[in-house]
């Protein structure tokens, strides 16, 4: 699991026309277990150790005009996030050090906004 924390902007978008947004966080990735192993009769548990890591994104879209209630808005995101892998620690092995995980991402979006 990935827990991602980001902070945006939102050009002005009007009822009627498009509009841009980009945001920009941090990703804080748990350690991975992964699972009992067994080699040549040695039973252990792998462990990969993950760095803090940074998303970056944005979004173009439209926001149709209001029906009185708000407005509805459609929108293409996409966003990247590069997470390092500090190291893989096991029992029957030295740490091993290195290794990139890069994630792209693309998001067909509606969604409504209600005036308050």
């Amino acid at each position: 699991l990935a827990f991602a924390v980001c902070a945006g902007w939102v050009g002005a978008a009007h009822a009627g026309q498009p509009y841009l947004s980009a945001f920009a966080g941090g990703a804080f990735p748990e350690d991975d277990v992964l699972g009992r192993r067994s080699v040549s009769g040695f039973d252990f548990d792998p462990i990969l150790n993950f760095d803090s890591s940074y998303v970056v994104g944005g979004a173009i879209g439209y926001e149709l005009e209001p029906d009185g209630l708000g407005y509805l808005r459609f929108e293409v995101e996409g966003s990247y996030r590069l997470v390092e892998d500090d190291s893989f620690i096991s029992a029957l092995f030295r740490p091993i050090s290195g290794g990139e995980i890069e994630t792209y991402a693309a998001f067909l979006n509606a969604s409504y906004n209600f005036d308050f």
